[in-house]
């Protein structure tokens, strides 16, 4: 997969991000990932977007390979990134393709906690509000 050979190579010009605790005591993930910069955090989150949306459609074509558990990692990888990248007035902006992604395959308490992140970014970006919010799948 060229997504693949891409990450790789990606990777070792924008170190990949480190696993910290959360400061807000966030109970569904209570380790985020930080990132050096958030415009690397911004392209692995597009990135985490895409692998999503192909192991979705993977998955709905039967391709064998364990895409129902890579679309979890994946959405979970957003989620985590939500913490450090949504931070400032660009922040929701820098999320809202990312967390499109991830309400989409989303169970219902990941769902949950994105509509409430939604909510508090709804103050900055008009568009992140969550009625705007219903499924298209």
């Amino acid at each position: 997969m060229k997504l693949a050979i891409w990450y790789e190579q990606f990777a070792q010009i924008a170190p990949p991000p480190t696993e910290t605790i959360s400061s807000t005591g966030d109970e569904l993930y209570p380790i985020i990932l930080t990132y050096t910069d958030v415009s690397y955090a911004t392209i692995y989150c597009g990135y985490y977007s895409y692998m999503v949306i192909i192991h979705e459609l993977l998955k709905t074509c039967d391709y064998p390979g364990e895409h129902s558990a890579m679309v979890v990692y994946f959405r979970d990888q957003i989620c985590k990134s939500v913490e450090y990248n949504s931070v400032g007035v660009m922040g929701p902006y820098r999320m809202g393709f990312p967390l499109r992604v991830a309400f989409e395959i989303a169970d219902p308490v990941t769902r949950s906690w994105i509509l409430n992140r939604l909510q508090q970014f709804s103050n900055i970006y008009a568009a992140a509000q969550p009625e705007n919010y219903h499924t298209v799948l």
